[in-house]
C-alpha cells in the first residue's frame, strides 16, 4: 500500500468519516476493520515503508496465524476434511488414505498454505479411482518435494506414520500404483472404451490390454465391442459359402 493511501486509511480510522470520490460532503461511517498481511510490518515501519501511527492503529488485537508448515499437526485433520468434502461432492464415500500419502503431506512445506492443500485434495478426488488414496494419486511435485523436505523430527506424526524422515520407499510398488491409477482414470473417463483409453494414455490398445490384466483392472474394462455385438451378424450381413 503506498504511503499516500496509508494516510487516507489512517484518517478514516481516526475520524470515522469518509468523502466519496468526487463528493464534497463528509459521510460518517461505523465499521470494524480486519486487516491482514503476510509481510513483516514492524520491519516495514523501520524501513520507512509503512506508517508507524497506522501500524499501531491497526494492531489493536493482533492474531498471529503461522503458515501451515509451522503447524503441521493441523495437516491430517485438514486433509481428511477436504478429501471427504470433494469425494462427497462427487457422490462418493471418503476413501481410505494410505500412510505413505499422509507422510508425504506431512513432509511437504505447503508454500501455498491451506489453499494449496485443498487444491491437492480436490485433484485427488478427481483422479483417484482405486478406492484407496495411494501415492499414485498425489501430484508428483508434492511427492518429490516432500522427499527433499523431511518433517520436523521433534514433532510426532499422527496415527501410525513412521517418524523417520528417511523411511524407504519401494519404487517399483509406487510405479505400479501410479500406472494402475492412470489406467483406471483413462477407463473411467472413456466409459470403459479401451481404444479411447489407449489414445488418452498414448499407448497401443494391445499394450493397454496387457497392462489392464497385469494391474487387475479387468472389471473396469468390459469388452464393449463384444457387448455391442460387432461382427457380421450384428450388422445384419450374412455370409454364404460359395461353391
Amino acid at each position: 500500500m503506498p504511503l499516500s493511501m496509508q494516510v487516507k486509511l489512517l484518517r478514516v480510522l481516526q475520524n470515522r468519516t469518509i468523502e466519496r470520490l468526487g463528493g464534497t460532503r463528509t459521510v460518517p461511517v461505523n465499521v470494524r476493520v480486519i486487516a491482514g498481511s503476510k509481510r513483516d510490518l514492524k520491519q516495514m515501519v523501520a524501513d520507512g515503508k509503512f506508517r508507524e501511527d497506522l501500524y499501531y492503529r491497526l494492531n489493536v488485537l493482533p492474531v498471529a496465524l503461522p503458515p501451515l508448515r509451522e503447524r503441521r499437526e493441523d495437516i491430517p485433520a485438514l486433509m481428511d476434511h477436504f478429501i471427504e468434502r470433494y469425494f462427497r461432492r462427487s457422490g462418493e464415500d471418503k476413501p481410505e488414505i494410505a500412510n505413505a500419502v499422509r507422510q508425504a503431506f506431512m513432509r511437504y512445506s505447503w508454500p501455498g498454505n491451506v489453499r494449496e492443500l485443498e487444491n491437492a485434495c480436490e485433484r485427488i478426488a478427481q483422479t483417484c479411482t482405486c478406492g484407496t488414496v495411494r501415492v499414485g494419486c498425489v501430484s508428483a511435485g508434492i511427492l518429490f518435494r516432500a522427499g527433499a523436505q523431511p518433517s520436523d523430527p521433534g514433532m510426532p506424526l499422527s496415527g501410525s506414520l513412521p517418524a523417520q524422515p528417511t523411511a524407504p520407499i519401494a519404487l517399483d510398488d509406487r510405479l505400479r500404483e501410479l500406472e494402475s491409477n492412470l489406467i483406471a482414470w483413462a477407463l473411467k473417463v472413456s466409459n470403459g472404451n479401451k481404444s479411447r483409453a489407449a489414445e488418452l494414455l498414448q499407448i497401443k490398445r494391445s499394450t493397454l490390454g496387457d497392462r489392464i490384466v497385469r494391474c487387475g483392472l479387468g472389471a473396469q474394462a468390459p469388452d464393449l465391442e463384444s457387448q455391442a455385438g460387432v461382427g457380421p451378424q450384428a450388422s445384419g450381413l450374412e455370409t454364404h459359402a460359395t461353391a
